[in-house]
C-alpha cells in the first residue's frame, strides 16, 4: 500500500509536468504561427485557403496584399497577427465622380479584428421615366472591431453619380477631407461633399439622387458617394411645361485617416495616388486596398 501511494504521488506531480510542457509548446506554437503570418483573412481570398475558408498572409514573403471590391460589395475580417507596422493603401469607388485615396504607415493592435469593407454606402439614383443618371460610387473602409463612423481606421471616399438627361451633370470627385460637390442643374444645386463631421444617417452613407420633379417627364439626380460622411444626392429635374430638364449630380464621400493608428497618414481626392503601380483600375473602377511592408 505504501508503494502504491508512493508511485500515485509521483505520477501525480508528474502529470502537471507534462501539462505545463504541453501548454508552453502549444503557446511556442501560437507564438510563431503569429510572428510568421500578418493576417488572418476571412472569407479565405481565391488560391489561397489554409482549409478552414481562411487564409494566412506573410508580407515579407508573399509579398503585397491586395483585395478589390465587388460589385455589390465586398466583406473580409482581417485579424492582425504581427506588430510590425503596415503601409496601407486606399481607394474609393469611382462613378461619374471619381473614388479618393487615402494612405499612411498605421500601427495595428496584435489579435484585433478589423473589419474591411469595399464598395459600400453608395447613394442610389432614383427612377425617373427620362435620363439615366448614375449611382454614387462606395467607399473602402478599414475598421477596428465593428463598421461604424467611431471606429473607422482608413477611408476613402466614393465618387458622386452623374445627373441624367442631355448634359449628364457630373458627380463630384470623391475625398480627401472633404468630398467634391456635384455639378448643379438648371432646377437646382448638385449634392454637397461629405465633411468630417455629418448626422447620423449619412455616416457611411451617401444619400440617394432626388426624385419627382414638375409634371410627368423629369430625371432624378445622382446618387451620392458613400465615405466617412457620405455626398448628398443631386437635385431632380423636372418638366415645367417647357420640356424635360438636366439632374443634377451628387457629391463624392470624404475620406478619413484615423490619428491614434497613424501619424503620417493622409486623405485625398483624385489625381493623388493615381500613379501608384499598385492602383489597377481603383478610383476609376472598384475600391481596392493594398498593403505591404512600409519602405
Amino acid at each position: 500500500m505504501a508503494i502504491r501511494s508512493s508511485l500515485a504521488r509521483t505520477f501525480a506531480k508528474l502529470i502537471p509536468v507534462q501539462r505545463n510542457r504541453d501548454e508552453s509548446l502549444r503557446g511556442l506554437v501560437q507564438n510563431e504561427r503569429r510572428d510568421f503570418f500578418d493576417f488572418l483573412i476571412a472569407p479565405a481570398l481565391s488560391g489561397y485557403d489554409n482549409g478552414s475558408n481562411e487564409t494566412d498572409w506573410n508580407l515579407g514573403t508573399m509579398g503585397v496584399l491586395i483585395i478589390d471590391g465587388s460589385n455589390d460589395g465586398t466583406s473580409y475580417t482581417i485579424t492582425n497577427r504581427s506588430s510590425r507596422n503596415k503601409f496601407i493603401q486606399m481607394w474609393g469607388q469611382g462613378a461619374s465622380g471619381k473614388g479618393g485615396y487615402s494612405q499612411g504607415t498605421f500601427t495595428l493592435v496584435v489579435d484585433d479584428d478589423y473589419l474591411l469593407r469595399l464598395n459600400q454606402g453608395a447613394g442610389t439614383e432614383s427612377p425617373a421615366p427620362n435620363g439615366a443618371a448614375g449611382a454614387g460610387g462606395g467607399y473602402g473602409g478599414l475598421f477596428n472591431g465593428s463598421v461604424s463612423q467611431a471606429n473607422a481606421v482608413i477611408i476613402s471616399g466614393g465618387g458622386g453619380g452623374n445627373g441624367g438627361i442631355f448634359s449628364y451633370a457630373a458627380g463630384g470627385a470623391g475625398g480627401g477631407t472633404t468630398g467634391g460637390d456635384g455639378t448643379p442643374a438648371p432646377r437646382g444645386p448638385g449634392g454637397e461633399g461629405g465633411g468630417q463631421s455629418c448626422p447620423g444617417p449619412q455616416q457611411l452613407q451617401g444619400s440617394n439622387g432626388g426624385s419627382g420633379g414638375g409634371g410627368s417627364n423629369f430625371s432624378s439626380g445622382g446618387g451620392g458617394g458613400g465615405g466617412y460622411c457620405g455626398g448628398g444626392g443631386g437635385t431632380t429635374g423636372g418638366d415645367p411645361g417647357g420640356g424635360t430638364q438636366p439632374s443634377a449630380g451628387g457629391g463624392g464621400g470624404s475620406g478619413y485617416v484615423n490619428p491614434s493608428f497613424s501619424s503620417d497618414a493622409s486623405t485625398n481626392a483624385y489625381p493623388v495616388g493615381s500613379s501608384d503601380p499598385n492602383r489597377g483600375t481603383a478610383g476609376d473602377g472598384p475600391a481596392r486596398i493594398v498593403i505591404k511592408l512600409p519602405d
